[in-house]
């Protein structure tokens, strides 16, 4: 593993993708079907670079992450630019000297058992020689978690490569373990919070749409059926779902092409693809849109459709970034399992998410703005300091 079949700086990250940091593509021998692609803020004052990681396939087919891998260099580069908003917007850029990176394995194919392992194996290699190997006059500590299709298990097999560099693995290898149940804790926190500062004196319904079924909006639902909400739900694989946390039958399903139009109080995006984009702006029925996905509008005119939806009455509608950071402050926060239990950490997050998103949200509606607008400001005064 440590002769690299292929290991390359992409010129013109900026140009082709608008991504001011740098992106790599390594692959360890030639006959693996995978890749694994990195886009990391190297333009930064900080020392740690953190991030997740996406685990996916490039194809054509219905089931595939990314058409082509353009697509996939294109889509991680925008999800390392949403880890620094959120790093930033959060308070945690400053707390643990963080900025954001983004990491994928890219896949020409979906891997069989074996290939996983190689695979996730191959991250903790990448991990643990990044920092120092992208700029040897300037290392950067690399700290990599999981995102979309990659689970704990997964982390472990990395994090016996590189146990200081990979954080998120099973709590019985040393790790927070899944960071999707603690995120859709603070988006649900983000919930209530919007429900009293904009819906005081209103009698809104508990009435939510939850867009996608994975590792947040599953615990999701959850939350939101024992808080007693109605909710009704919409994912393209849902006949294939297995070992779901509550019962299908507590829920109305719709078609996914239709969530977003639900007549609800409360429209809670968890998929992967930008839902707010102009196409879909005039579609909305809900009071207001809590974002658990980072991916949750169309960056070239997120301003426009913010101030947009606003003026609709929409209010508020929260960026992903602004209040999904849960999962990240439980990773970066890790090494405090020696000292702390579990529910100890996510009490004291979940206290500091309540601050942060309180007073973004107070900030909003005071100057009758769209908390993007407030959090734009935020996520500039921590990057420009």
């Amino acid at each position: 593993m440590n002769d690299l079949y292929f290991c390359e700086r992409l010129r013109g990250a900026d140009q082709f993708f608008g991504f001011a940091g740098e992106i790599w593509m390594f692959q360890n021998k030639k006959s693996d079907p995978f890749w694994i692609i990195t886009a990391l803020h190297t333009d930064t004052r900080h020392n740690c670079l953190a991030g997740g990681t996406h685990c996916g396939v490039v194809g054509a087919g219905e089931q595939d992450d990314w058409p082509t891998l353009d697509a996939a260099i294109a889509h991680i580069a925008d999800k390392a630019d949403d880890m620094r908003r959120k790093l930033a917007v959060s308070g945690l850029m400053d707390a643990h000297d963080a900025d954001g990176m983004k990491a994928a394995i890219v896949c020409t194919r979906p891997l069989s058992d074996t290939e996983r392992v190689a695979a996730f194996q191959f991250l903790g290699f990448i991990a643990k020689m990044i920092g120092d190997f992208v700029d040897p006059k300037n290392p950067h500590h690399v700290l990599i978690g999981g995102d979309m299709k990659t689970r704990a298990k997964d982390l472990s097999v990395a994090s016996k490569i590189a146990p200081d560099n990979i954080v998120g693995q099973l709590p019985e290898d040393g790790g927070i373990g899944e960071t999707g149940p603690p995120t859709a804790l603070g988006v649900m926190e983000t919930i209530d919070l919007a429900m009293k500062i904009y819906g005081e004196g209103k009698a809104w319904p508990k009435t939510m749409a939850v867009q996608g079924l994975g590792s947040v909006g599953e615990p999701l639902v959850r939350e939101a059926l024992a808080h007693g909400w109605e909710v009704t739900v919409a994912d393209p694989k849902i006949s294939q779902l297995k070992n779901l946390s509550f019962s299908l039958l507590a829920v109305q399903a719709v078609d996914p092409l239709e969530i977003h139009k639900q007549a609800v109080t409360v429209f809670a995006p968890c998929a992967q693809n930008p839902i707010i984009t102009p196409q879909t702006i005039n579609e909305f029925s809900c009071k207001m849109i809590i974002s658990a996905q980072n991916t949750d509008i169309d960056l070239v005119r997120a301003e426009e459709l913010m101030l947009a939806l606003h003026q609709r009455g929409i209010k508020p509608v929260v960026p992903g970034y602004a209040c999904n950071f849960m999962g990240i402050a439980m990773l970066l926060w890790q090494s405090d399992l020696k000292q702390l239990p579990y529910h100890m950490i996510l009490e004291r997050e979940l206290k500091r998410h309540y601050t942060r998103v309180r007073q973004m949200l107070l900030r909003a509606k005071d100057r009758d703005v769209p908390p993007y607008m407030v959090a734009q400001e935020t996520i500039k005064e921590a990057i420009l300091q």
